[in-house]
């Protein structure tokens, strides 16, 4: 990742954005590698391949942004507090990168289960997508992401159970 690291600056804008967004989802599978080392490396260079694509490729790499907030979020209590602070930072500018404020507001605070209920504000209609990246975490070696994902799976059956009341009460 190091290498990978020092490499990027040298490609051109082109073969940059595309490499960047060839990455980034990869990348995303390491955040969860047992090396603290690697997470905290992998979640670094996420955050940098973030800003790499050109216009062109923004709205590819907004979609894997969009993917990598909840593994962020669940990081925000890694073990290891070197991997939390990264993932607080590319929370951070996960949140710039989106044009999202509040993200970036609450990424500050390093709140997760803010952070969590505005996720899914944002997004209900990704909730089984939500779900899906969650139940990955149950199986966890670290208890505090293990416990981070049964919150958050409970947090999801509250908004949908909020949302399903909330149409009922709706109808005629």
């Amino acid at each position: 990742m190091l290498v990978l690291n020092n490499l990027l600056p040298l490609l051109d804008e082109n073969t940059l954005s595309l490499s960047a967004l060839a990455i980034a989802p990869k990348l995303r599978l390491l955040f969860d590698n047992e090396s603290d080392t690697v997470r905290e490396l992998s979640i670094c260079l996420f955050q940098y391949v973030m800003g790499l694509g050109t216009d062109a490729e923004k709205e590819k790499m907004k979609k894997e942004v969009w993917e990598s907030l909840l593994p962020l979020v669940f990081h925000l209590h890694d073990q290891k507090e070197n991997v939390a602070k990264a993932a607080q930072e590319a929370l951070y500018f996960a949140g710039w990168f989106l044009k999202w404020q509040e993200l970036t507001e609450l990424a500050l605070t390093a709140e997760p289960w803010e952070i969590s209920e505005c996720l899914l504000e944002r997004k209900r209609r990704k909730t089984k997508d939500f779900l899906y990246q969650s139940e990955v975490y149950l199986q966890s070696p670290q208890e505090t992401l293990r416990q981070d994902a049964v919150r958050f799976i409970g947090l999801i059956g509250q908004y949908v159970d909020g949302r399903r009341t909330t149409e009922y009460i709706k109808r005629p």
